[in-house]
């Protein structure tokens, strides 16, 4: 079973809220609403979470929490149709997401000492991109917990989380066997602080998977993949 502290990654879990709607013009992050003397800074552009290309920015005022809700609850007022907002509450963090046409808007905040903080997030629901076939590998019983694509001049890199029931020796054997008659070449394979770290690649792009006991029992696997674009 997942562990709590992953269980908290707040954004990705908030856009389950969401269902699909098309037809609105789309929104960049900047045209967020935010309160007049907010800071905004744009963290990271055209990531892509499980095939959903996302922008993220963090968001620091110095109105109070409760403050910073109204003006959010006010802009996206509740309605029948469901087109206002959903509110839940995670630990300290409180989460607003808005449906606009074909996207998700994501505001997450909490208190801090000089006011509030929280992060901005917006989200199309048209997939652009399916996972790598690396992280599609799964082990017997196990279960993808989030795949980020995010890219760079000339490559784009994939990191997948997964957690498997098995024991790291198995899970890296599955690994290792699976990738290898898939093409991959394994370049290394070793023990680091506890962990089992493979080294594969093949024409273009390259592997390292990490496997690492969990707490509970089982296996948590972390795969990086990069690809040089075609």
């Amino acid at each position: 079973m997942m562990s709590a502290s992953r269980g908290r990654v707040l954004l990705w879990a908030s856009y389950l809220l969401a269902s699909a709607a098309l037809g609105a013009e789309r929104l960049a992050i900047e045209q967020i609403p935010v309160p007049i003397d907010a800071e905004v800074k744009v963290v990271a552009r055209d990531l892509v979470q499980h095939g959903l290309p996302v922008d993220i920015a963090s968001l620091m005022t110095s109105q109070s929490l409760d403050a910073t809700l109204d003006f959010y609850r006010a802009i996206w007022p509740e309605s029948s149709d469901g087109s206002g907002h959903l509110e839940s509450r995670v630990d300290d963090w409180t989460i607003i997401s808005h449906l606009s046409g074909d996207q998700n808007v994501v505001v997450q905040l909490r208190d801090d000492s000089n006011g509030t903080t929280g992060l901005i997030s917006i989200m199309s629901l048209q997939v652009v991109a399916t996972p790598s076939a690396a992280s599609l590998l799964l082990p017997p019983g196990g279960e993808q917990l989030s795949t980020t694509t995010t890219k760079d001049i000339g490559t784009s890199a994939t990191t997948s989380v997964v957690e498997s029931p098995d024991r790291p020796g198995v899970v890296s054997a599955h690994y290792k066997d699976t990738l290898q008659r898939a093409g991959w070449s394994l370049v290394s394979e070793r023990v680091v602080s506890g962990q089992i770290v493979l080294m594969l690649q093949q024409t273009g792009a390259w592997i390292e998977l990490i496997v690492s006991d969990e707490e509970s029992a089982g296996s948590l696997v972390v795969l990086n993949e990069v690809r040089l674009d075609a």
